[in-house]
């Protein structure tokens, strides 16, 4: 998995910022294409290992009970935040907030029209609560491929629907993925413990419009600082203990060394400044607030 070079709800690299290689390239496209019109969307929870979605499942049946939990959050196991293949995506003007005013808002009706162009559906849409089996969640896309996605819109489906109506031979093409796509990349950041969900400060970007917008780089790397030598002594006592035939040269200057000591980033993705919009607070409890879905 991969660190997609898009706007975060919050600061650092971790465990929710990775996605599959694929995902994630298609992921920047939807962002870069959003951006383009005016409409600044923000990652806010994507890969989630087993032991992150048991937390919030306990915490969920803590906090509504069991019945409520199983509709709002995946037992764990079950979520399709495991796969790597989704995200929970906000924006600005609900504080990056997971809610279903998300939906109402500029950003999350355009993200509704448009991310099938881009390979993803609103995995639980409205008024799909029986089929899906959990809540209306306007923020959470789930990338299947261009090919399916733009299917499921047209046919206005569920993925559920898709697959007790379809069968094998009936199925709509895949689209080409090669082997590459989602191998490792070497230098990616190491995986970290999530903090709590809306900690902000500058969020990260991707460059609007560029179909290029995946490929990240990284800090150069630095270079091993010269060896100090001795400073020269003072030039009056050079002066003195020089001769009328025999003259000492001055002794030459050394370059500056450069500071070392700062650990090597591998691929820190680019910070751009916090719209003024944005006003995220912080949770008691790690992601109780903003993380309790699927």
């Amino acid at each position: 998995m991969v660190v997609p070079n898009i706007s975060f709800s919050y600061t650092g690299v971790y465990e929710k910022s990775y996605m599959r290689k694929k995902a994630a390239q298609a992921l920047e496209e939807l962002f870069a294409a959003a951006l383009k019109e005016n409409y600044r969307l923000y990652g806010v929870s994507a890969y989630r290992s087993y032991e992150r979605q048991e937390q919030i499942y306990k915490n969920n049946v803590r906090k509504k009970g069991e019945e409520k939990a199983n509709q709002v959050s995946a037992l764990p196991g079950s979520s399709e935040h495991q796969t790597g293949l989704a995200i929970d995506v906000s924006c600005s003007s609900v504080n990056c907030d997971l809610e279903e005013s998300f939906g109402r808002t500029q950003e999350g009706k355009w993200l509704k029209k448009n991310c099938h162009r881009f390979g993803f559906i609103i995995r639980y849409p409205h008024w799909r609560e029986r089929v899906t089996g959990y809540s209306y969640e306007p923020w959470h896309i789930r990338y299947v491929g261009k090919n399916l996605a733009k299917y499921l819109y047209q046919k206005k489906l569920t993925l559920e629907e898709y697959y007790q109506q379809t069968t094998i031979e009936e199925k709509v093409e895949s689209d080409p993925i090669s082997d590459v796509d989602d191998i490792q990349l070497e230098n990616e950041p190491e995986m970290t413990a999530a903090p709590t969900p809306r900690v902000t400060e500058a969020p990260v970007t991707a460059t609007p419009g560029s179909s290029k917008s995946h490929t990240q780089t990284a800090a150069p790397k630095q270079t091993k600082a010269p060896k100090q030598t001795k400073e020269p002594e003072d030039s009056e006592n050079t002066e003195d203990e020089t001769t009328d035939s025999e003259e000492t040269a001055a002794p030459e200057q050394t370059k500056k060394p450069e500071e070392t000591g700062k650990p090597v980033v591998t691929k820190k993705p680019a910070v751009t400044e916090e719209p003024a919009t944005a006003n995220p607070q912080e949770d008691t409890e790690p992601e109780e607030a903003s993380e309790e879905e699927n």
